[in-house]
């Protein structure tokens, strides 16, 4: 809770990494919210009104979970939301914004975000769904302690090196620091 509440304000890509591992770690103990409390929150070192506001932001995740029929697979529509967000932002960055340095990292990635999705086999809604499900891959597989190939860490370095960038303006345009060009005549 405390940690998600500040990549929430500070990086929504971290943001959106963490609340996936936290739905996975919901589906892990089995939606059990004492396992929870012992497995996760009982390791934090804050005071009890802290570990109570905790146990409770677990419980509404667990509930938005089920309701949501996310009990096996899926996300939370607050981060899907978000993952809507940036890919409008995406959208704007390579055609209204006409952003190069954004238009660059996406020329860099985009090769390996099809790569990724052709090899999970899966289909993503947009570029920036799967690009976010590359990076959680790669942080499963390093979570299990498997080894990342050089080839596959230069590939999704390009995807991180994107979304970090994206990220950064999302950020920019939520505090009102960037707006849509003018329009030249």
């Amino acid at each position: 809770m405390i940690i998600a509440q500040q990549k929430e304000k500070e990086n929504i890509a971290e943001y959106i990494l963490y609340m996936w591992q936290i739905e996975d770690i919901i589906r892990s103990n089995e939606f059990d919210l004492q396992r929870i409390n012992q497995t996760v929150i009982d390791k934090f070192q804050v005071d009890r009104e802290t570990k109570l506001n905790m146990k409770l932001w677990y419980q509404n995740l667990i509930e938005m979970m089920m309701k949501e029929n996310l009990a096996d697979s899926g996300h939370l529509k607050l981060t899907t939301r978000y993952i809507d967000q940036l890919q409008d932002l995406h959208h704007q960055l390579l055609t209204t914004f006409n952003d190069r340095k954004y238009q660059e990292l996406f020329f860099k990635a985009k090769d390996n975000i099809n790569a990724f999705t052709i090899k999970a086999g899966k289909s993503y809604r947009n570029d920036i769904d799967a690009a976010f499900h590359a990076l959680y891959s790669i942080i499963l597989l390093k979570l299990k302690g498997k080894k990342i190939t050089p080839e596959t860490q230069e590939a999704i370095d390009t995807i991180r090196q994107m979304i970090a960038y994206l990220s950064a303006q999302f950020n920019k345009k939520r505090e009102g620091k960037i707006t849509l060009p003018k329009q030249q005549n």
